[in-house]
């Protein structure tokens, strides 16, 4: 497994399109107005699936990039040297994984495929949401196991940005009105009760 330092610099020319990717699923996933019926793994699996296409699409007949899928996961090979894959992170920059031998093997930082050279590193490439469900950071891991060998943030800001027209406020206080009662004499006062 490389160390933090060392992988960064081969990664260098990956990592805002990377960020990119992530990025754009998401703005795309938010648009969809189906998604406020969904639950928290259809999202999951919704936002995986966009960022999976987008990032295929990107990295499609990039030197130095392959792309292979195994028993539904999609690994991305960068320059022989990493096995990539992407995930929702939770607060602690941890995935959720069903226990699999593949999952395992991949948190682990074992080979997953008999084509790649020896050491690989297996890095997560992933998204946090806020409470409100907003996205609020997208980062780079690099698990061993139960913890993280280290992280790495790749962008620190992540809002779509959306123009908002602010309309000038209403009057506080609306001058006080004349009004009669059906039956009743003309009375003045404030009509906001």
């Amino acid at each position: 497994m490389l160390k933090k330092k060392d992988s960064l610099a081969i990664l260098k020319p990956y990592l805002a399109i990377i960020s990119e990717v992530i990025t754009d699923a998401i703005n795309e996933f938010n648009r969809d107005p189906l998604k406020l019926f969904y639950c928290n793994r259809t999202r999951s699996s919704a936002i995986n699936d966009l960022i999976v296409s987008k990032a295929s699409a990107k990295f499609y007949n990039n030197q130095g990039i392959r792309i292979k899928t195994r028993r539904g996961c999609t690994y991305f090979f960068i320059r022989d040297r990493f096995l990539l894959r992407f995930k929702k992170f939770n607060k602690h920059l941890r995935t959720s994984n069903i226990q699999t031998q593949q999952s395992n093997q991949f948190l682990g930082q074992q080979s997953l495929f008999e084509e790649l050279p020896e050491p690989v590193t297996n890095l997560f490439a992933g998204y946090t949401f806020d409470s409100l469900g907003t996205l609020s950071g997208i980062y780079l891991t690099c698990p061993a196991g139960n913890i993280n060998e280290w992280t790495y943030p790749l962008t620190s800001n992540v809002a779509e940005i959306i123009p908002i027209t602010l309309k000038s406020p209403s009057q506080v206080n609306p001058s006080k009105k004349r009004v009669r009662a059906k039956g009743l004499k003309l009375v003045e006062g404030n009509t906001d009760k």
